[in-house]
């Protein structure tokens, strides 16, 4: 079977073609955020939710499933600290969504308030 210059050619030069387009634009790489960035970010996100549960607890109840989206990343991706912030925003979460009382309701806004106080 013959194969002819241009195959050959085609052969040898498309693993070059693709090898030099997958090397990238120039640009630098964005560094990951170190976790107290991170922290930072989310004590202010967190700030902001505490604030509209304390104004407006049936907003906070739209708002508490986008937090949590953000929280189980950061536990993902930074551990333990955010772990537990997790956990007590998931607790807020949970009696928002089902209606709690009030003092029920400031019982985990405690708890969360807490929690966000030992990040760093």
């Amino acid at each position: 079977m013959k194969f002819g210059k241009s195959f050959t050619l085609l052969f040898i030069a498309a693993p070059l073609f693709l090898a030099a387009a997958g090397c990238g634009n120039g640009q630098p790489v964005a560094e990951r955020p170190q976790p107290v960035e991170i922290s930072q970010t989310a004590k202010q996100q967190l700030a902001d939710f505490i604030a509209l549960v304390e104004k407006s607890p049936a907003k906070a109840k739209a708002e508490g499933p986008i937090l949590m989206e953000s929280m189980d990343a950061y536990a993902v991706d930074y551990g333990e600290e955010f772990a537990a912030v997790r956990t007590a925003v998931s607790g807020l979460n949970d009696v928002l969504q089902n209606g709690a009382d009030a003092a029920t309701i400031q019982a985990k806004l405690e708890d969360l308030k807490t929690v966000v106080s030992f990040l760093p």
